[in-house]
C-alpha cells in the first residue's frame, strides 16, 4: 500500500475500488430457467482483493431470521427465510472512519442450507450494490430454482421483528410494492418496508409480484 493510499478516507477508498472493480464475469448457470448469472466467489473473491488493496475490513452481522415453512404442490416441505443483516465497514488506517449499512438476504431451501443461502445472497448483493456491479437482465437464482411454493406457516421470529399490523398498514405497504415496475424497484421498496416487511402477507404479496415481474427465486 502507498502512502498516497494510506492517507485517503473510506469514501475515497470505496470510490477508487468501484473504478478499479472492473467487469465481473457470469460463471454461474441455472439450468431450470436457463441463464448464466454472477455468483458469489467470484464477487466476494475480486472484492476481497480490492479491500487488501486499500485496507477496508467489512465486519457482516445477521440482526434478526424471519423463518416460514412452505409445502410445494407436490408435498415437499422446505423453509423461507429472510436475514436483516448489518455491515460495518471500517478504514484500516483510520479505525474511527467507518459507516454502517443494513441490508436483507432471502433464501428457501429444502434441506438445512437455508440460513446460509440467505446470509450469502445478501452479502452478495450488498457488495454488488455498494459497487455498482449489474448485469443485463440481472435477478439471479441459485443454479437450482425451488419448487413454486403453494403454502406458507410462519414459524419463528427472533429478535422482535415482525408483529401484529393494522389492515390499513398492510394495505399501505402492499400500495407501496405495488407500484414497482421492476424487480429491481420492488426490491428496493421492500427493503423499505420496515418491521412490516417480516409480516406474512406482506412477503406472500411481494413473492406473487416478483414472480409477475419474471423475477423467480434468487
Amino acid at each position: 500500500m502507498t502512502q498516497e493510499t494510506k492517507k485517503l478516507s473510506l469514501a475515497s477508498k470505496l470510490a477508487a475500488i468501484g473504478k478499479e472493480i472492473g467487469a465481473i464475469d457470469k460463471s454461474g448457470r441455472n439450468f431450470q430457467q436457463k441463464y448464466d448469472y454472477i455468483e458469489y466467489g467470484v464477487v466476494a473473491g475480486r472484492i476481497r482483493e480490492l479491500f487488501d488493496k486499500y485496507s477496508i475490513i467489512i465486519i457482516p452481522n445477521v440482526d434478526s431470521i424471519q423463518q416460514d415453512e412452505i409445502v410445494t404442490r407436490n408435498g415437499g416441505k422446505g423453509y423461507h427465510f429472510i436475514l436483516t443483516m448489518t455491515f460495518t465497514l471500517i478504514n484500516g488506517d483510520d479505525p474511527e472512519d467507518r459507516e454502517i449499512a443494513s441490508w436483507t438476504g432471502e433464501a428457501t431451501d429444502y434441506g438445512d442450507k437455508g440460513i446460509n443461502k440467505a446470509e450469502t445472497s445478501g452479502t452478495k448483493y450488498f457488495l454488488m450494490r455498494l459497487f455498482n456491479v449489474s448485469e443485463k437482465g440481472e435477478m439471479e437464482a441459485d443454479g437450482v430454482t425451488p419448487e413454486p411454493m403453494v403454502e406458507s406457516r410462519p414459524r419463528a421470529v427472533q429478535k422482535g421483528f415482525g408483529g401484529h399490523y393494522s389492515k390499513d398498514d398492510i394495505d399501505e405497504a402492499k400500495v407501496k410494492l405495488g407500484v414497482a415496475k421492476n424487480i429491481e424497484e420492488l426490491k428496493a421498496t421492500y427493503g423499505k418496508l420496515g418491521g412490516i416487511m417480516l409480516d406474512p402477507e406482506i412477503i406472500a404479496f411481494k413473492d406473487e409480484l416478483k414472480n409477475k415481474l419474471g423475477g423467480g427465486d434468487e
